[in-house]
């Protein structure tokens, strides 16, 4: 399942997902919105976490099947 599916199916904001996985930096909701669409992929520890927070239903190969726009 896409990231941006699961958000939108749990009705979470970027802003929440990235408190989920301890992100609280002030760009932190601006990195979880450009994972969900596709234009920046999350370094593995990341990635990692997302697995885990959405327990399973966003997968490694969701988060970088896409190619990056240029």
């Amino acid at each position: 399942m896409k990231l941006a599916d699961y958000l939108k199916e749990k009705n979470i904001s970027h802003a929440e997902f990235a408190r989920m996985l301890g992100m609280d930096s002030t760009s932190a909701a601006l990195n979880v919105s450009r994972y969900a669409r596709g234009l920046r992929r999350p370094r593995p520890a990341i990635a990692d976490k997302i697995v885990a927070v959405t327990k399973g239903r966003v997968k490694h190969k969701d988060l970088y099947s896409a190619e990056i726009p240029e």
